[in-house]
């Protein structure tokens, strides 16, 4: 227990004026109540000064001991409330006549009552039961409170969590690109070398042509797969979307593929009512507009028709079912993208 030689301002204050809302005079430890700690505690809080009498006109120190037995009694009854009521203890005037000074701070858990269940309020210079509504107002705010500070740390728990899911997804959504943007190489790689190919003239490459088609087609499968699962991550991810040059080139090179493979005679109007019937540029499609989708096709129409005539008569060989991958071909290829 803190103790101070002489009286502080503020209690020689107190001792000028009669008791009220904020402090209490008890001649005696055994005097105080577990009831009179509950009252300060569900009120404003306050303060009782042990050894004191106001059987005079004004109060006087008549002395209260301060030893180890006091302070364990106080606080025994501190402890007898429900829930505890918080004291802190000191003693002055030691010098002369000692007093106790017992605070009470406004409690966070009220309302406190009694062992006997009694909920009291400091009133004035009076201890009185709460009332209904008074009591309920103070259950709401602890409730309250403590919701709030649930809360509070169920945020920051929830903000940790996101942070590191955060820089996951981040992760796990720059490898994904960095390996679509291997394929998207790879694909562009496989165009060259087709259009390398498709230059060789003779024989030997006529008789290829078939088999190019349907490489073409798969390679067109896969890319389109390819595609399709980095559509779905982007917009999980909420990143870029890829380029269009994709998209654009296979268009384009199936327009080719197309004029080639239909009669010569079929105006362009028909060739990209064919193209957008076309199973392989369906998933395409998705990625251009309308507008840029018929210019592409038109390209390639234009392109094939801007082809020698022996390169042209390698298309003219090779017929449109070789461009569209068989459902085996087709669920093999996704399955390897899949892998990947």
């Amino acid at each position: 227990m803190e103790a101070r030689k002489g009286l502080s301002a503020d209690i020689e204050g107190l001792l000028g004026t009669p008791e009220g809302q904020r402090h209490d005079f008890k001649e005696t430890a055994e005097s105080l109540h577990v009831e009179d700690l509950v009252a300060f505690a569900n009120a404003e809080g306050g303060c009782v000064l042990l050894g004191v009498s106001t059987r005079g006109a004004a109060p006087v120190i008549v002395g209260c001991p301060y030893d180890d037995s006091t302070e364990l009694a106080i606080r025994q009854k501190a402890s007898e409330a429900d829930p505890p009521v918080r004291v802190e203890l000191r003693a002055e005037n030691t010098e002369h006549t000692p007093c106790v000074v017992v605070s009470i701070p406004q409690s966070p858990l009220r309302p406190h009552c009694s062992p006997r269940g009694r909920y009291l309020l400091r009133d004035g210079n009076k201890n009185r039961a709460l009332k209904p509504a008074e009591m309920l107002g103070m259950f709401l705010e602890a409730q309250s409170g403590q919701f709030l500070e649930r809360f509070r740390a169920a945020g920051e728990e929830l903000a940790s969590q996101f942070e590191r899911v955060e820089h996951e997804v981040k992760h796990t959504g720059e490898r994904i690109q960095g390996e679509l943007n291997e394929i998207f190489q790879q694909a562009q790689t496989a165009g060259e070398i087709a259009d390398e190919a498709m230059n060789s003239a003779g024989e030997e490459a006529s008789a290829g042509v078939e088999d190019l088609g349907r490489a073409i087609a798969e390679l067109s499968t896969q890319v389109r797969d390819a595609n399709l699962m980095l559509r779905e991550v982007v917009d999980y991810l909420d990143l870029p979307r890829p380029p269009e040059i994709l998209a654009a080139n296979a268009i384009r090179m199936m327009a080719v593929m197309l004029a080639g493979t239909t009669n010569s005679a079929t105006s362009d109007e028909d060739l990209l009512r064919r193209l957008k019937a076309f199973p392989p540029a369906k998933p395409f499609r998705r990625d251009l507009s309308e507008r840029k989708f018929r210019a592409l096709a038109l390209q390639g129409f234009a392109e094939f028709r801007s082809m020698p005539q022996a390169r042209r008569a390698q298309y003219r060989k090779s017929s449109p079912e070789a461009l569209v991958p068989s459902t085996s071909r087709a669920k093999s290829v996704r399955a390897r993208s899949v892998r990947r």
